[in-house]
């Protein structure tokens, strides 16, 4: 069972990278909070900023991007897209290897058996 991410949600990548969700359609929302789809939740930004996963050593980069692997609700919708489950799997673009991102979510309101 998941929750539905919302916009004030706190997004963490495993080096301690912030994320933002830039804009999200309010059109679904919960307390006026929107519901993020997973194209809003993709378009991530600031990670990189606080991001430890940074040279030195060569190579390191830090977290730029996110995709959702996993985690994006088939029922709930909005505009036809999936909107995002916080107990879904989010990867990043970090190197030498890939990171996470953790959710934590702000609404316990809207729940779905997905």
């Amino acid at each position: 069972m998941g929750n539905p991410v919302v916009k004030s949600a706190t997004f963490k990548c495993s080096h301690s990278g912030i994320g933002l969700i830039p804009s999200a359609s309010s059109e679904f929302a919960v307390d006026s909070d929107p519901i993020v789809t997973k194209a809003e939740f993709e378009s991530m930004s600031g990670l990189s900023t606080l991001c430890t996963n940074k040279p030195p050593p060569a190579g390191k980069t830090p977290c730029t991007s996110v995709i959702v692997t996993a985690g994006v609700s088939a029922k709930l919708q909005k505009a036809g897209n999936g909107v995002v489950l916080d107990n879904g799997t989010f990867v990043t673009d970090s190197a030498p290897t890939s990171g996470t991102v953790s959710v934590s979510n702000n609404q316990t309101k809207l729940t779905t058996d997905e």
